[in-house]
């Protein structure tokens, strides 16, 4: 996974995270797409950006548990 894929998939995950749903669903291309169950509940207090900033903290530690880490851009 490249650095690019990597963005848009925690683009995806804080999306999810954003509208409190209970799975993220990824389209690998494959006849069966990749499943992740357990996301993290939205935070409901604080400004738009403190909400946006946990979403996206919560997306990192969400993929990082499921063995999807940031790629090094080095």
């Amino acid at each position: 996974m490249n650095h690019l894929q990597y963005i848009s998939l925690r683009s995806l995950a804080v999306s999810c995270i954003n509208n409190n749903e209970s799975f993220l669903k990824v389209n690998t291309g494959a006849p069966q797409p990749d499943f992740y169950f357990g996301l993290p509940s939205p935070q409901t207090t604080g400004t738009y950006y403190q909400r946006m900033a946990y979403a996206k903290q919560a997306a990192t530690k969400f993929l990082a548990a499921h063995g999807i880490n940031e790629p090094s851009i080095f």
